[in-house]
């Protein structure tokens, strides 16, 4: 995402793209 958005949202948006990072890794884990 840009950076505009990431100081848009400010610490919410950044832990709501760490949830959704490790998702997207859980998700990976559990397809393989």
């Amino acid at each position: 995402a840009p950076a505009k958005v990431s100081t848009r949202y400010g610490i919410s948006g950044v832990k709501v793209r760490i949830s959704y990072s490790k998702n997207k890794k859980r998700r990976a884990i559990s397809e393989t």
